[in-house]
């Protein structure tokens, strides 16, 4: 048998310093905590910490804390064995409560629990063999074997149990019992039953392990040693694909696959990381490939596979064949798999092949050996640098030393007593360096030179031949012709890098320098560009000493630090850092400057404070195992909830729902992401939805407070991840606070018809003020111009009654001008005051010619008074889209006022432009008599006109202004103005183009395909949710608010955006756009299809592209309907109205009709066949007492929020409704058939309340299941 080979085992510590030293069984649990059977009790530890159930808190009154033995069943059932009897978990209540057997009289000890493949739990007891079974309310035990018998193991359907030395199988069809034959009689007695595959292994008392098959075909010794006779077979697992033996006495016994022994794991005082016991009770292999070793006296114990990622050397005390010493300096490779370690007391030489050590101490002058911090290999030797006693020239074959220093002669005469650095350039150079001593170069020929820089503790030879040293001192360079220069001054300059003392260098293939720092992590310099920029902890390095770099491969590197080793991935836009610490199988966290090699494998060294860290790069394997989270604590106030309180009824794991009072508002939860020998690099994110608006940033917190939280609906997520970054699922919870008396809903009612009453009474009031205020205003301005009228209609009356004077025509025509004038001005006034809602026709303008054409009307006029007027337009053809009639009421009035108000021989200019926004700004001035200063704050108020105009010869009423501000405003435009008395005006009106509008007007007058319904049909629609996602800002604006009368709006701007919403709300409806950024409506609607939680939900697509490829492509994806722009909204709600009447239909067809084919009920195949799957989920599972919600979710692949947004939305139920609904409908079918009575079909439903079934199938179906067999004819 091979002596103890070196392995890890660890200990199973908590975080609040719970242990335990007596263990007889371990089991995990569906989150990933181990559960103990202890002599203290039940311990569950979820990776951090440990929780004790004993007498005191969670074991059954009467039962002690010994516990002989725990299992955890398909089910996820938690089982004890104890002195007293058989007991269960119960997670709601967090405690484990006693099963009871009816005709137990005597003491029940029970050993050993197990379960067939029907799921039947079976238990081995000092008084015989005994089957646990549900009976509806309550598990009852049956006896089923009354002899004393030792260990049992499952085998199908059958029993395997032993007495002291013979096997019995148990049919447990026909509860018959066979001996089975050809097992070795023996004066040992069994211990322990094992089916491993299709293999059972029988251990006993003398330390001999059996193997047969299913069958019992034959019995072969696979485990016979004598110094193993003493020690009884506790148990035997597979791991790494080898055979692990618990003994009680030997320890841990590892087999290959043809039985031969290959390792005997004891206990060893010296040694801490040796198993803590040699009597192992039991060994389990957990979900993350752990092998767990319960012993008696020495705690749990662990080995984790994942840490063999790294191998460790360290010295093996009492072991002459083992490092000298754990503090290592250098290494180097000298070939034929031969390392030779530099130490604190010479050189050890391990020969890998044969796994041999040569410790060589005779090196210096110091009779423990010398401290060796840098070796080279030159050809058959090499060169070595001590702390104390300069360089020396071992031959690596013999042996024989020569050295180099400053008392030795000329040609062995170096400066330098402490040697950091040795290295061999291409030419056979050797460079030295070090502390007290001038870098010394001893070249080829043997001629030693010495250049004037010190401190040195690395040295490189660059692509173009150059020396690079670092130290203390800076970066220097030695050229090839010898010249000595500086590359980077540490010691002037000041900054962030001042009086850092640099460890390690080397070259990137691009020729930038990486330069390890004892403080400012790596310093990156390009040598070119002469910039410098750093990675640092700030960067997610470990430290920032850095110890050491090796390049492995092109971009990536390895460093050792002074707290773990990087790996470092470096390319021109991103730097990626995965760190390794002693958690993950290190050595030890601290690591020494330059004490770090490649080796010719491939593998990577570094030397620690405590041994030696050795692995390949290339075979560090990934953990896929994903952490569970799992909420431990709840809190109000800093306050820990006990289950089975009225806040907490049930374990906060067990809780999906908290209702709390308003005054309960200060709430806090403790949660642990079970990652198991990696806990301290578990990582938690976290959000409280409704709260929170993102999820907080990668911590290790494992708490989280939220404090005076206002009333309503929260739901606090969580999630963790693994020790390399991978995220698991998130956990929730729902939080319901309960609002206050002040903000109630009758509450804001009373506040409402309150604020309601006094705004109703501002308005009346104002309204009435406004109303008198306008009529007299309107009044007096109707006298004015009626006033006027007279004038001219008299003048006229007068003229024609004196028919042959003709001498008057000019005198009439002028008179009839000015009453056209006046009548034209009655006209505008109707406008203005005029409350109609005139519906709007947005028009394309081109902007050239309708410039030029509305100048043009004017050119009598300005003829008249010879004015001229220049337009000045830098657009050639540019379109503008407005409201043609109001754009020509804003111009003809600003164009006409310019020319009533221009002295003669004056000039008007027309100015056009567009601004930023793709707005219109229109610019008219002129050189009249402008308006004074004082009165331009009223001239654009209601009727009014300035004074110089008032009693002129210039005739108005004020009305022209009006009529444009009021147009503009309209519009959402913009107007000022500028003006110097005599010297005149400029008026700017800035008017938006109304594109989208024009895409999205109300129906044409040429649209002959007008639609047109009742819009109060879409009121019962008003909680239906739309998801808008359309990238034009304006269009989607203008649809929110057309449509949000109607329903319940969202918005996106883009199809991933629309995409993450629509996984956030389920909407009802989504209408999409098909052109956007980072992803197009067609590239969204096929994501939508393609994903289970969304695939149910109809989509419209808009576009403006009208070929039919697009249509083809946008149906294909699976779009519901396809909208050409501009929209028709009349089209757009008939069409909804349309959607939703449909889907509402739907529900009541499934709730209604269920005896009608799914197919026949759904308007896609997709929908039908999820609903289709969701009830064979339910009925396979129908009399599972266990089956859960949140099982139904896992197999149908979806969370329980988006479960039930998607029933919901297809059939209006919730979840447990379905269940419900499904049970009932397969209850009617059985009542159908006839086979068995009510009570029975109530069972068979999965209702155990047949009182409740027959009430809710009377509320499903209108009848009692009596009254329905009566209907169906039966009694």
């Amino acid at each position: 048998m091979e002596a103890q080979s070196y392995a890890v085992f660890e200990k199973l510590k908590s975080d609040n310093d719970i242990t335990q030293s007596i263990i007889y069984a371990v089991a995990q649990d569906k989150y990933g905590s181990i559960w103990l059977a202890t002599e203290e009790g039940v311990v569950r530890n979820d990776s951090r910490d440990s929780y004790v159930y004993n007498k005191y808190y969670g074991l059954p009154e009467g039962v002690n804390n010994r516990i002989l033995t725990v299992f955890i069943d398909s089910k996820q059932r938690i089982w004890i064995g104890t002195e007293n009897g058989l007991c269960v978990y119960n997670a709601k209540e967090d405690k484990f409560r006693l099963v009871s057997a009816k005709s137990q009289t005597s003491s029940f000890i029970v050993s050993k629990i197990v379960e067939d493949n029907k799921g039947v739990i079976w238990i081995s007891a000092n008084n015989g063999l005994w089957k646990c079974s549900w009976n509806s309310e309550q598990y009852v035990l049956n006896e089923i074997v009354n002899p004393a018998f030792f260990s049992i193991c499952a085998i199908n359907s059958s029993i395997l149990f032993s007495n002291a030395n013979s096997l019995f199988l148990l049919n447990t069809l026909n509860n018959t019992t066979t001996k089975i034959e050809g097992f070795p009689v023996s004066t040992s007695s069994i211990t322990t039953i094992k089916k491993i595959g299709q293999y059972v292994f029988i251990g006993t008392t003398n330390g001999k392990l059996y193997r047969t098959d299913v069958n019992f075909s034959g019995f072969a010794v696979v485990l016979s040693d004598a110094r193993l006779n003493d020690f009884t077979i506790k148990d035997i697992v597979v791991y790494n694909k080898n055979y692990f033996v618990a003994t009680d006495g030997g320890g841990v016994i590892v087999l290959d696959k043809n039985f031969k022994i290959i390792k005997q794991y004891l206990h060893n005082e010296d040694d801490i990381d040796s198993i803590s016991s040699d009597g192992v009770h039991d060994l389990f292999v957990d979900k993350q490939n752990i092998l767990w070793i319960a012993t008696y006296g020495g705690e749990l114990n662990y080995i984790n596979s994942l840490k063999n990622n790294f191998t460790v050397i360290k010295h093996q005390t009492r072991n002459t064949n083992s490092l000298s010493n754990n503090l290592c300096r250098s290494f180097l490779d000298v070939g034929n798999n031969t390392v030779w370690f530099g130490t604190k007391n010479g050189i050890n030489i391990w020969n890998r092949n044969i796994n041999s050590w040569k410790h060589l101490k005779n090196i210096g002058n110091s009779s423990t050996g010398e401290i060796i911090l840098t070796m080279a290999l030159d050809g058959d030797y090499v060169w070595a640098g001590t702390y104390y006693s300069g360089l020396f020239k071992i031959n690596k074959n013999t042996l024989a030393l020569e050295h180099y220093g400053d008392t030795e002669p000329i040609q062995r005469n170096i400066p330098i007593k402490k040697v950091f650095k040795v290295y061999i350039d291409k030419q056979n150079n050797k460079w030295i360096g070090g502390v007290n001593g001038n870098l010394t170069e001893i070249k080829a020929n043997g001629q030693i030179k010495v250049y004037g820089i010190n401190q040195i503790r690395d040295i490189i030879q660059a692509k173009n031949g150059d020396i690079i040293t670092v130290g203390k001192n800076g970066v220097f360079r030695i050229s090839t012709a010898g010249v000595l220069s500086e590359i980077i001054n540490l010691r002037a300059k000041k900054g962030s890098l001042e009086y850092v003392t640099l460890n390690s260098v080397l070259e990137t293939k691009e020729g930038k320098l990486l330069i390890g720092s004892n403080g400012a992590g790596i310093i990156i310099y390009d040598i070119q560009t002469k910039k410098i920029s750093t990675i640092t902890s700030d960067s997610d390095l470990p430290s920032d000493i850095v110890q050491g770099i090796i390049e492995h491969s092109p971009d990536e590197y390895w460093v050792s630090t002074t707290k773990g080793i990087a790996k470092i991935l470096i390319s021109e836009s991103l730097t990626t850092i995965v760190k390794y610490d002693k958690s993950d199988g290190l050595s030890s966290n601290e690591f020494n400057y330059n004490a770090y090699a490649k080796l010719n494998s491939g593998e990577l060294i570094f030397g620690g404070l405590d041994g030696v860290t050795l692995f390949h790069p290339n075979k560090i394997s990934t953990q896929a195992y994903l952490p569970q989270v799992v909420l431990e604590e709840f809190s109000l106030f800093n306050e820990i909830v006990k289950p089975g309180t009225k806040i907490l009824e049930s374990h906060i794991n067990e809780t999906e729902l908290l209702n709390l009072k308003y005054s309960q508002n200060s709430i806090a939860f403790k949660f642990i992401g079970v990652l198991h020998g990696f806990s301290s690099k578990v990582k938690y994110t976290w959000k409280l939805e409704g709260f929170d608006e993102n999820w907080s940033k990668p911590s290790s917190k494992i708490r989280v407070n939220y404090t005076n939280l206002s009333y309503g609906d929260y739901t606090f997520k969580v999630r963790a991840s693994n020790k390399d970054g991978i995220w698991g699922q998130e956990k929730s919870v729902v939080i319901s606070i309960a609002r206050p008396w002040w903000a109630s809903y009758l509450a804001y009612l009373i506040y409402v018809l309150i604020f309601g009453g006094l705004l109703y009474a501002v308005v009346y009031v104002t309204t009435l003020w406004q109303s008198k205020r306008n009529k007299e205003e309107q009044i007096n301005t109707l006298n004015n111009i009626t006033h006027e009228i007279k004038t001219p209609l008299s003048i006229l009356i007068a003229s024609l009654e004196n028919e042959t004077d003709v001498s008057n025509k000019s005198e009439i025509k002028s008179n009839i001008k000015r009453l056209n004038s006046l009548i034209g001005q009655m006209l505008n006034f109707h406008i203005v005051t005029s409350d109609n809602d005139i519906p709007v026709e947005i028009s394309k303008i081109r902007i050239d010619e309708y410039f030029l054409d509305i100048t043009n009307h004017f050119n009598p006029l300005l003829s008249e008074k010879k004015l001229d007027i220049v337009i000045n337009n830098s657009f050639e053809k540019e379109i503008f889209y407005f409201e043609k009639e109001d754009l020509d009421k804003i111009m003809f009035n600003l164009i006409s006022n310019a020319i009533k108000y221009s002295k003669e021989n004056g000039k008007i200019t027309v100015a056009i432009s567009y601004n930023k926004k793709e707005n219109l700004i229109i610019e008219i001035s002129d050189n009249g008599i402008g308006i004074p200063k004082d009165e331009q704050k009223y001239i654009l108020n209601n009727y009014y006109r300035a004074r110089n105009v008032a009693n002129s010869k210039y005739s108005g009423t004020g009305l022209g202004l009006m009529i444009v501000k009021n147009l503009v405003e309209k519009s959402k435009g913009k107007i000022s103005f500028e003006s110097k008395e005599d010297m005149g005006t400029t008026f700017r009106v800035e008017l938006p183009n109304q594109e989208s509008s024009y895409l999205l007007s109300a129906i044409k007058k040429d649209d002959a395909t007008a639609v047109s319904f009742d819009v109060s049909e879409l009121e019962r629609f008003n909680n239906c949710k739309i998801l808008i996602v359309e990238d034009n800002d304006t269009i989607r604006r203008n649809m929110v608010q057309f449509l949000e009368n109607y329903f319940l709006i969202y918005e996106a701007t883009n199809g991933k955006e629309g995409l993450d919403m629509a996984l956030q709300i389920f909407p009802d409806l989504i209408l999409t756009d098909y052109i956007m950024p980072l992803m197009d409506g067609v590239e969204m609607c096929n994501a939508i299809k393609d994903d289970i939680n969304l695939n149910h939900i109809p989509v419209f697509m808009m576009t403006v592209l009208h070929s039919s490829s697009h249509e083809q492509k946008s149906i294909e994806s699976g779009i519901t309907e396809y909208f050409e722009k501009p929209i028709n909204i009349n089209i757009l709600l008939a069409k909804i109205n349309n959607l939703f009447s449909w889907q509402e239909k739907l529900k009541g067809k499934y709730m209604h009709q269920g005896d009608v084919d799914n197919a026949e009920k759904f308007k896609t195949k997709k929908d039908a066949d999820f609903i289709e799957k969701l009830e064979l989920i339910v009925l396979d599972k129908i009399r599972d007492e266990e089956f859960t919600l949140q099982d139904i979710c896992n197999k149908i692949g979806m969370s329980r929020t988006s479960l039930y947004m998607k029933l919901k939305s297809l059939i209006d139920l919730s979840p447990q409704d379905f269940i419900i609904h499904t049970k009932l409908k397969y209850a009617k079918r059985l009542l159908v058939e006839g086979d068995i009575n009510i009570k029975e079909v109530a069972y068979s439903a999965g209702f155990a309340n047949p009182k409740y079934f027959s009430t809710s199938f009377k509320k499903q179906f209108g009848m009692t299941p009596t009254e329905f067999v009566s209907s169906l004819g039966r009694e």
